[in-house]
């Protein structure tokens, strides 16, 4: 048991029960999805990579990016999102 969750339990039972449920769950928070793009200016496609290691985006995506409208943008960004859940799991 982590020692905040102790130090709650010898004040509050009640507290620690409710805290450590909801701690348990782990539930991220819904987040909107952006049409910005996610580069951070460390492109590994210029190496010979298919998709670039940095942002998860193919080279196709990079280079069509300027053409792409915002709902493909999302739909881009929620792919990448997508791929980060799974890693995190």
């Amino acid at each position: 048991m982590p020692c905040w969750l102790r130090c709650m339990w010898h004040r509050s039972p009640n507290f620690f029960t409710v805290t450590q449920s909801a701690a348990m769950k782990n539930i991220p928070e819904p987040r909107e999805i952006s049409p910005d793009s996610p580069c951070i200016g460390h492109c590994t496609t210029v190496l010979g990579d298919d998709v670039c290691r940095n942002c998860l985006r193919t080279f196709e995506e990079i280079t069509d990016w300027v053409l792409m409208d915002e709902a493909q943008r999302r739909s881009v960004n929620q792919r990448i999102a997508d791929l980060h859940s799974q890693r995190n799991k």
